[in-house]
């Protein structure tokens, strides 16, 4: 049982997946054990979660299924990507780009402290940029063949991630401090 107890708490601690999400993967999970079993695992509190919002997007294993199609397919995504706000004491999800969708050429899925992410090549073919699923809206796989294999193979991902992740992007230079 600590198999399944361990996944549910792991759901319980992702802030990535919705309320609604994260019940429906629970009872999946726990449908595959004894009535007792699955009573006593459903039955733990959600606790990981309090003080911490969850995401309102019930979509994340839609757009996660679109962008493994993708890939696959090697195919281009189309997508409008959204930002929280602090709009009069609330906080409100607010298009980016004024609405316009963006298209990526998706190479690589990952978590990072409790978020999802595409790692995705612009559409100018000139940059990496990782995508946060639960701000995707609207996502579809087109037709349009993936580019940027060249930057992406480029890439050393444990390194690119640590440093994307930890925000030291741009150009690296040593720098001596004198105090």
């Amino acid at each position: 049982q600590s198999d399944a107890q361990f996944l549910i708490e792991s759901i319980n601690s992702s802030k990535s997946v919705s309320d609604q999400t994260a019940k429906h993967l629970k009872e999946l999970i726990a449908s595959q054990r004894s009535s007792f079993e699955k009573e006593e695992l459903l039955d733990k509190e959600d606790i990981y979660t309090i003080g911490r919002s969850r995401t309102d997007n019930n979509q994340l294993l839609r757009i996660l299924e679109t962008i493994d199609s993708a890939i696959k397919n090697n195919h281009k995504v189309l997508f409008k990507y959204k930002n929280y706000r602090f709009v009069n004491g609330k906080i409100q999800k607010v298009d980016r780009r004024q609405g316009k969708e963006y298209l990526i050429s998706p190479f690589k899925t990952l978590m990072n402290d409790s978020n999802y992410y595409v790692l995705g090549v612009n559409e100018r073919n000139e940059n990496i940029i990782p995508y946060r699923l639960d701000r995707m809206e609207d996502i579809k796989e087109t037709e349009e063949k993936r580019e940027g294999y060249e930057l992406f193979k480029q890439i050393n991902l444990k390194t690119y991630t640590k440093e994307i992740f930890n925000m030291f992007s741009g150009k690296r230079e040593k720098v001596s401090i004198r105090f």
